[in-house]
């Protein structure tokens, strides 16, 4: 008995009998194991029928998250704090949308400097928004 007969002969005593692998065991097997992989590959998307994927770039998807923007400010001086703080916001945007392209809105803005320069807010509430 060679390796292709073992493989059939064990596929036929270990196939569940479903609408698709029914009849004769040896007969069936390989139709049965060649109908599974054909099954399991079509959900990885790997079978030779390509349907056209729709596309998700309108969909909108929001982050909510709080930034600890006090770190960026450490050794700097102390009437300068607003800008290296919006660099910190910028960079920490960038790294959870993946993309150089990150505009900061005025609101936002207009948080990080309540009060001039310096008497900027130790951390800060923000929502990314991106077209996914």
């Amino acid at each position: 008995m060679n390796s292709s007969q073992r493989s059939q002969d064990f596929l036929a005593r270990r196939a569940p009998r479903t609408r698709h692998c029914q009849g004769t065991a040896r007969a069936i097997a390989s139709e049965c194991a060649k109908f599974k992989l054909h099954m399991w590959l079509s959900t990885l998307g790997l079978t030779g029928s390509k349907k056209k994927v729709h596309s998700t770039m309108n969909e909108v998807v929001t982050q909510e998250h709080i930034i600890d923007i006090h770190r960026g400010t450490w050794g700097v001086n102390f009437k300068k704090h607003a800008p290296p703080e919006l660099r910190e916001i910028w960079k920490f945007a960038m790294k959870e949308v993946r993309t150089p392209d990150v505009p900061i809105s005025i609101r936002l803005h207009k948080a990080v400097w309540p009060k001039r320069s310096r008497n900027v807010p130790y951390h800060i509430h923000m929502q990314l928004s991106t077209k996914k």
